[in-house]
């Protein structure tokens, strides 16, 4: 909405309203913005840490993974031709 004055004309309430009323809405548009980059930037760090995470408990099954191999598996059927290890 624009509003037209004449030079040298005071403001009416109206006109101070508005103004007051576009002050706020400026920083109400701040404010929503400051908080839209805050919460993308905690969803970054949460991605992160999911991957680290994710990628920690791989490392952790496939170290324990590494140890059953060592370890002879015995719920094999023994059919004659298999050697034990030590």
């Amino acid at each position: 909405m624009s509003i037209f004055r004449n030079k040298g004309e005071e403001p009416t309430a109206k006109d101070s309203r508005i103004d007051e009323l576009e002050a706020t809405v400026k920083k109400l548009r701040q404010d929503l913005t400051d908080s839209y980059n805050e919460q993308s930037e905690l969803l970054r760090e949460i991605k992160s840490l999911t991957h680290d995470m994710t990628m920690l408990k791989l490392n952790l099954s496939n170290s324990d993974v590494g140890e059953e191999k060592k370890r002879p598996n015995l719920n094999l059927t023994y059919d004659g031709i298999q050697e034990y290890q030590d």
